[in-house]
């Protein structure tokens, strides 16, 4: 062999070594990030077999890979039942061949029995001469960002101390059942009362269980109005409760029953205690505010003709 064959050779050969070191590098590289990711990725083939799956599936299922090895479909089996027709219904539509990137949330039943939020993710992934490789689906675990959403939508829509519903969403809220009234013609009415004397709670037993008695009030009212009724606290000892679909004489009894359930209860603090209310009912001349003045005149005459009374306005 010629020294210039026996250069080019060993030129070659050192070229393939450097190639080969590194593709060597940049596979480790990839299996040491792949192995310490926080998100559960899976690599399909394109039938649908896991090339390769990322060990935090056990952190965020509390199962092994293996499982998911031996059976491609072994998710479905943990999807949260509300959720599987979502889920299915994705895959259905985005695990074919030519699906760009393509996203669902749902949730998933840990094995420890904790309900998990899951981001799932997934693309077709090609070879540069577009040879279909199949798919990669990444899986976060968003339990935590949901359970924060949840909160910032709770303290929104919510009064912090009691759990009612505040001013502010019964407003949205009694704005539409205006509207659905308004095109349906149908009936809906309004309750609006008052602790009777509820400075007396303050003065005598403190602003602490004054908080109590407002609390146990809205425990009450939950126990007597229907699923589909709004109980929200209006400001300091008032509240109001929307009833859909609910006439002046059903409203009025509604009313009574939940005097009653306060006037009978004892409270925390041993006292007991009253209330007034005052009910109206929606006609399709009413404005939110010709409405909301009928029912606060309502509740003034029941506190005036002695309290512990309902009346109807």
């Amino acid at each position: 062999m010629s020294q210039e064959k026996k250069c080019s050779h060993d030129t070659d050969c050192e070229d393939l070594r450097q190639r080969f070191e590194q593709l060597r590098r940049k596979a480790e590289l990839f299996e040491i990030m792949a192995e310490s990711s926080v998100d559960w990725d899976v690599w399909y083939a394109p039938d649908g077999q896991s090339i390769y799956i990322t060990p935090s599936c056990l952190d965020i299922t509390g199962y092994p890979r293996e499982f998911f090895y031996q059976d491609p479909d072994f998710i479905t089996t943990i999807v949260h039942p509300d959720d599987l027709e979502i889920f299915q219904e994705h895959r259905r539509r985005h695990y074919v061949k030519a699906t760009g990137p393509a996203e669902v949330t749902f949730r998933i039943l840990h094995k420890n029995g904790e309900v998990r939020w899951v981001w799932h993710q997934c693309q077709a992934v090609f070879a540069a001469d577009g040879t279909w490789l199949g798919r990669r689906t990444t899986n976060r675990d968003v339990t935590a960002l949901k359970q924060a959403e949840a909160e910032l939508q709770r303290l929104s829509t919510t009064d912090p101390l009691t759990g009612a519903y505040n001013r502010r969403i019964f407003m949205d809220l009694l704005t539409r059942e205006m509207q659905r009234a308004g095109r349906y013609g149908e009936l809906f009415s309004l309750l609006m009362f008052d602790i009777d004397h509820f400075k007396m709670v303050n003065d005598q037993y403190g602003h602490d269980a004054g908080d109590r008695v407002l609390q146990e009030v809205v425990r009450l009212g939950m126990e007597t109005i229907r699923q589909a009724d709004t109980l929200a606290r209006w400001g300091g000892e008032e509240f109001m409760v929307l009833l859909p679909r609910t006439d002046g004489d059903k409203a009025h009894a509604m009313g009574e029953r939940l005097r009653k359930h306060v006037a009978d209860h004892t409270f925390t603090d041993g006292c007991h205690l009253t209330i007034s209310i005052g009910v109206t009912s929606f006609s399709r001349n009413d404005t939110v505010d010709s409405l909301l003045k009928r029912v606060d005149e309502a509740l003034y005459r029941a506190k005036k003709s002695g309290r512990n009374m309902v009346v109807r306005g």
